[in-house]
């Protein structure tokens, strides 16, 4: 990962390199603590306070890299804590003590989903704004064909038409950049 230059400055103690990283990273834990606890008001509520624990612990973080999985660990943990709330699953600290206790390789798929979100989020801005409304209610919110007939007004065939045509533009989009994106790309859509 690459050294950031807010670093320092978010070591000692300068609220604007904070806003920095909420500004960084927020989108992504957003994107990964929704993932896991299926609720957007938990998930926006688990970031805030995961963003609050990085600055309470920060003289505990020792490189940008750090940070980075500090974030991620936490709002894990913190979303596990959630979901035990509702169901048996064993409870986690959700502070410093259990950062080197995460499971890495769940973490790693989690933080690799949620970075390829928001890559999908960006893509699908660059659509027509039909495709892009129909792919995201279609893919994104699970939402039937018949719902996004009723809710856009529109025929089975024009959303089916939009489908295709932002699949299409998606495939080649991600198929130009990377291998590994193109990959993940198509075994979720």
């Amino acid at each position: 990962m690459q050294i950031d230059s807010y670093f320092e400055d978010f070591k000692r103690g300068e609220e604007f390199a904070l806003d920095h990283y909420i500004q960084k990273y927020i989108q992504k834990l957003s994107f990964f603590a929704l993932k896991l606890t299926k609720n957007q008001e938990a998930s926006e509520e688990i970031v805030c306070d995961t963003f609050f624990k990085l600055w309470q612990d920060r003289s505990k973080i020792e490189t940008d890299s750090h940070l980075y999985s500090f974030l991620f660990r936490v709002t894990k943990n913190a979303c596990l804590n959630h979901l035990q709330k509702n169901k048996n699953l064993p409870v986690f600290e959700s502070g410093y003590e259990s950062f080197e206790y995460a499971d890495d390789q769940d973490i790693q798929y989690n933080i690799i989903y949620a970075e390829f979100i928001e890559m999908l989020y960006k893509e699908l801005d660059k659509l027509p704004e039909q495709q892009k409304r129909v792919f995201k209610m279609s893919y994104l919110e699970g939402c039937s064909t018949a719902e996004i007939c009723e809710a856009l007004n529109t025929t089975t065939s024009t959303v089916f038409y939009a489908k295709s045509k932002a699949l299409q533009s998606l495939r080649k989009t991600f198929k130009g950049r990377d291998f590994f994106l193109y990959l993940v790309f198509t075994w979720l859509f």
